[in-house]
């Protein structure tokens, strides 16, 4: 039983619990009106009018597809994966977690699914499949950002693709200093900008920044944090560069 439940389309899925929700919720409409939300960012006036007759229960159909995407992701089906966590996404389009881990798979898990078991692809072909899946990631959280502006991990996890991913420390810094200059202030942004400033040899404008960061920020904020970052400043001040004994 679950295994055939959990071969059934995401879109039957979504039609059908949003035929049930119409139903049971006409008798709540008039007196009971969900938090409106701006459904014009998300294609097609079909999906929009869909979603919106989800009302209240958008969360609940949410899971429920978060759910059918694990069980996708387990399989390793990268199509399936996508399309269902993306579904996902457009029932609640301002809650990062979703966006986030879905650009997480994108762009680490599905290169190496299409690599497959054997791994004899050859480097080229895999440089070229990891770079493709790194830049679908990003457009991903590109977009979630229309979402969610105020949140500061969507441009963390875009540094992160940066870095880890596509070898650009450069593009990597940038969105760093974007994360951390939104209204959470996570110092842990504010460091990660720092490591890779001196790992470039701009060790100047590394001082600069800390300088900048721990004259805003109280000890409090982030104990460890802000004691790494004041190790960084001092050997920076004293002409070292403490990126070889920096654990990041």
């Amino acid at each position: 039983m679950g295994l055939t439940m959990a071969r059934i389309p995401p879109l039957v899925w979504l039609v059908l619990v949003s035929f049930i929700a119409g139903v049971l919720t006409i008798p709540l409409r008039k007196g009971i009106e969900p938090e409106k939300q701006d459904l014009s960012g998300l294609e097609g006036m079909g999906q929009s009018v869909i979603i919106g007759s989800l009302g209240g229960l958008r969360a609940l159909a949410a899971d429920f597809l978060w759910l059918q995407t694990n069980y996708y992701w387990q399989k390793k089906n990268y199509g399936l994966t996508e399309t269902t966590a993306r579904a996902v996404t457009r029932l609640q389009p301002d809650y990062p977690f979703f966006w986030i881990e879905t650009a997480r798979m994108i762009a680490y898990d599905m290169p190496v699914w299409r690599f497959g078991k054997d791994r004899t692809t050859p480097k080229t072909v895999e440089k070229r499949i990891r770079r493709q899946q790194a830049e679908r990631g990003l457009a991903f959280l590109d977009e979630a950002a229309q979402f969610a502006p105020e949140s500061a991990a969507i441009p963390a996890e875009k540094a992160r693709i940066y870095w880890t991913v596509l070898d650009e420390p450069g593009q990597a810094e940038r969105y760093y200093k974007i994360a951390f200059e939104k209204p959470s202030r996570r110092a842990l942004y504010a460091r990660l900008r720092a490591v890779i400033l001196m790992d470039l040899g701009r060790s100047q404008e590394a001082e600069e920044w800390l300088e900048k960061v721990l004259s805003e920020m109280k000890p409090s904020q982030s104990p460890s944090q802000y004691r790494l970052m004041e190790e960084y400043l001092q050997e920076l001040r004293s002409g070292a560069n403490p990126k070889e004994q920096l654990d990041v």
